[in-house]
């Protein structure tokens, strides 16, 4: 008789064993899942530069994505909160079954390959199935420490998430700009498109892309090199026919709906000087200092001005460099996931807003490029580095972008935080750059534009304060942690 009961014991522990395990309910947030999201960060740096994704639309990208990964995974940290209700027009059902269990990463995952899929759904198949391979990759090691049913139960659910995220992500006014002609009648005083078949093919050739390959093991392809702005690249050519966005890019890109800003007029930099040709005048005195900042300018300048010019086709542009830093201060700090997390989505959340403040701003101030004017005023044979880009000039777009990710950075990982960027340093030859902080990082992102020949002072400083308020508000305003 005791020996039955034992062994009736004995089966029931098999049994609540089988129906249950203990790695499902294991701690999350360590560095190697935060490394694991450094594999999603390369691979979106490597589809946009493939894709030739340009500034605004590379934002918008990181931003959905990022959010798709945080919803998907926040049940997974202690004391995290969705962002469903606290984002512009989200409202997500959050229909799982709570008496459950999860793998959260494998939800996380899920939810973001199915915004990828969305968002990437008009690139070349290449793409596409890049992210199925990385997910594929990352399920598969989920798959060898959760139970078959948990990843069953989790991907279903992620899939659930991530189609309604896209949902949302449908209606921010992006689909309804795709074909709206932009028509405008060229002012003297005002912004006229400097792109044309010359220059464009300038700024886009030579280019090597990148696309990120794995190996049958899931092993990157390419040896191991600890100093790369990705250990996880090939590359590939991918030309590109010019098109008409390269006269005027996304015109129309500040009446999207923005992720946390209430209203866009908040952030309104101050007013550009008034066009004028008067040699005493504010503006004349702008595109003096362009001049003559372009000039003579040391080897230390013009390195700057090619570090942080990231064209389209041949980075993952502004806000795709500020994402390799990210992915970069992973390893560097060792981070955690959860500060991972925090960090990816409240930048990139902040830097798609930024773009669609910025481009508001160009669009209605149409303030002409220092091209132009000096070519016209002051001397017709001076030409700049960087090759000026087809969109109205005030404010900088870098200086919006950087300095809305240096107010997140600071904001996340503290002040004075030291970093070596090493984003150019394995593709173009750059030299990595140490920083002491976040905000000399953007600092230098913005005067790079002057020395490129691309912005005025005005642009460039007044730009720093506009993303440095956006990010301020952004950091204010989204509860991510409320225990």
């Amino acid at each position: 008789m005791q020996s039955i009961k034992y062994l009736t014991q004995v089966v029931l522990v098999l049994f609540m064993l089988s129906c249950s395990s203990p790695n499902d309910t294991r701690n999350l947030d360590t560095n190697e899942y935060a490394t694991k999201i450094s594999d999603w960060i390369d691979l979106n740096i490597a589809l946009i530069t493939y894709e030739r994704i340009s500034p605004p639309k590379a934002s918008r990208v990181l931003a959905y994505s990022s959010v798709a990964l945080y919803q998907g995974l926040y049940n997974g940290l202690d004391g995290y909160e969705s962002l469903s209700n606290q984002l512009n027009e989200l409202d997500l059902s959050e229909e799982y079954d709570a008496s459950k269990n999860y793998n959260w990463y494998v939800v996380g995952i899920t939810s973001q390959k199915e915004m990828l899929n969305y968002l990437y759904k008009d690139t070349s198949p290449a793409s596409l199935q890049q992210i199925e391979e990385l997910y594929t990759l990352q399920l598969q090691s989920e798959e060898n420490i959760s139970r078959s049913s948990i990843i069953e139960r989790s991907v279903e659910y992620g899939e659930t998430l991530g189609k309604e995220l896209v949902l949302w992500a449908q209606t921010d006014g992006y689909a309804e700009t795709r074909n709206k002609e932009y028509l405008f009648e060229p002012q003297y005083s005002q912004w006229i498109p400097t792109a044309n078949i010359s220059s464009a093919s300038l700024s886009l050739n030579p280019v090597l892309n990148i696309v990120t390959k794995y190996d049958s093991t899931g092993k990157n392809s390419v040896s191991k090199d600890a100093g790369l702005y990705s250990d996880r690249m090939l590359t590939t050519n991918r030309p590109q026919q010019i098109t008409n966005e390269r006269v005027a890019m996304e015109p129309f890109w500040g009446e999207l709906r923005t992720f946390a800003l209430d209203s866009l007029s908040s952030f309104d930099p101050v007013k550009p000087f008034e066009y004028s040709e008067n040699k005493s005048s504010d503006f004349y005195k702008e595109a003096l200092v362009v001049y003559n900042s372009t000039k003579d300018l040391t080897d230390w300048e013009k390195e700057t001005a090619h570090f942080w010019a990231d064209n389209p086709g041949q980075t993952g542009t502004p806000p795709g460099h500020w994402f390799s830093i990210m992915s970069q201060l992973i390893d560097q700090k060792e981070l955690k996931l959860s500060k991972a997390l925090e960090m990816y989505v409240l930048t990139n959340i902040s830097m798609a807003d930024a773009f669609i403040s910025c481009w508001r701003e160009k669009y209605e101030s149409m303030v002409i490029r220092p091209e132009t004017y000096i070519q016209r005023v002051i001397d017709e044979n001076w030409r700049n580095i960087i090759v000026t880009p087809p969109f109205p000039e005030y404010t900088s777009g870098h200086s919006v972008c950087s300095g809305a990710a240096a107010e997140i950075l600071t904001f996340v990982l503290g002040d004075n935080v030291s970093f070596t960027d090493r984003t150019h340093e394995h593709q173009y030859g750059f030299k990595a750059r140490t920083y002491s902080s976040f905000y000399e990082a953007a600092d230098e992102a913005a005067i790079s534009r002057l020395y490129g020949g691309i912005h005025y002072p005005m642009a460039i400083y007044n730009g720093l304060d506009q993303g440095k308020a956006i990010g301020q508000n952004i950091a204010t305003n989204l509860t991510l942690k409320t225990k």
